[in-house]
């Protein structure tokens, strides 16, 4: 959220298709470790166009990967090493169209 980005839910979501919502339960529910369990706005019915797989090791150049249900790119990474932010929003950024993958998570691995 600090990078930009809105919260949909804190653990899990609720899957339409490829929009997602909060759980009831857990609507606008952060937690935030060492702090507590905050309030914060959220959205509901977001299209999902990246889906992050934290606390595994991905590949420096990974194959092309996509969800089997809704078709988006996956991207996997330990979520601790320096520089995971900026991996998570150069890959949002190609989904979204400002980049164009070339080889990689959502590449064709043409090239290469």
């Amino acid at each position: 959220m600090d990078a930009g980005f809105s919260l949909v839910a804190d653990d899990r979501v609720v899957m339409r298709g490829v929009y997602a919502s909060p759980p009831p339960q857990l609507a606008g529910l952060l937690e935030v470790r060492g702090v507590g369990i905050l309030r914060t706005s959220f959205v509901t019915n977001a299209r999902v166009i990246l889906k992050v797989f934290l606390g595994e090791e991905g590949a420096r150049l990974p194959m092309p990967e996509r969800d089997p249900r809704t078709g988006v790119v996956v991207l996997r990474l330990n979520g601790a090493f320096p520089g995971d932010l900026n991996r998570i929003i150069a890959a949002f950024k190609a989904c979204c169209g400002d980049y164009e993958w070339y080889a990689g998570a959502g590449g064709e691995g043409a090239g290469l």
